[in-house]
This record gives C-alpha cells, sequence and structure tokens, in this order.
C-alpha cells in the first residue's frame, strides 16, 4: 500500500483524511472541490518511522501525519524516537466491512478517529474506519 492514497471517512462518505493548516481535519471532497482541497487529502504512505511492519503518511511539501496532545497534527520530521512513534500508523481491521482502522503504533486502543471534522486519537469505533482511495491529487 505505499504510495499515494486518499483516506475516505466510511461513515461520513465524500469526506476525507486531510489537513486544515497544521491540524489533521476531515474535509469533504467532491468534483467542484478545489486543486488545494484535493491535495490537503491526498498522502504518500512511507514505511513507517518507527516500524517498517507499519506505515508513516506523508504530504506532499514533505511533513508528516503524527499524534499529538491527542489530535493529528502535520509536523516536519524530527530524529527523535518519540516523533517516529507518533508518526507511525498501522493498519487493523476496520468497523466497517472493507475498511481499515489506523491504530498509533506502540499505543494499543489508540486510533485515528474523527468527531465531527476534526480528526484526533481516541478508541476504535465506525469514526475510525476508512476506506483507502486512490489519490485525489
Amino acid at each position: 500500500m505505499l504510495g499515494p492514497v486518499s483516506l475516505e471517512s466510511a461513515d461520513v462518505s465524500g469526506s476525507f483524511v486531510g489537513a486544515s493548516g497544521d491540524v489533521g481535519a476531515l474535509i469533504a471532497v467532491g468534483p467542484s472541490s478545489s486543486a488545494a482541497d484535493r491535495r490537503a487529502a491526498t498522502f504518500v504512505v512511507v514505511s513507517g518511522l518507527a516500524d517498517p511492519e507499519c506505515f508513516s503518511l506523508r504530504t506532499a511539501d514533505g511533513r508528516y501525519l503524527r499524534r499529538s496532545a491527542e489530535r493529528l497534527r502535520l509536523s516536519e520530521a524530527e530524529r527523535s524516537d518519540r516523533f517516529r512513534s507518533d508518526a507511525t500508523l498501522c493498519a487493523r481491521h476496520g468497523a466497517v466491512p472493507q475498511s481499515i482502522a489506523l491504530q498509533f503504533f506502540g499505543r494499543p486502543g489508540s486510533f485515528v478517529r474523527h468527531e465531527g471534522d476534526v480528526i484526533l486519537a481516541g478508541p476504535l469505533d465506525v469514526s475510525g474506519a476508512f476506506l483507502v482511495r486512490r489519490p485525489l491529487a
């Protein structure tokens, strides 16, 4: 699954994991969406920074999605073990058929999920189920 992808929420059709500024957000992307919105909802999947069995999500400008203070944020790469751990996700079976859940490396029970359009860390439920889609940008 390495390479560019977009992650659509399994419970909010047409809404994708993306970023609003430096904070992870669920953003609506449709046929008339701007190129900027499409880029914001497209990530490059790379080998996990903390564990090659997992993966990390990088933006086109080289920043990584990472867990920080229970939120998902975009950050420049750092050389610390903590950064590598916070920026590594492991795919698990999602709560919806054909979906995946994104568990934070080294944090059993902590998954990427959303509350409204805010992306954060929390327990697994349907708001943490994502469908892997072709890249939007």
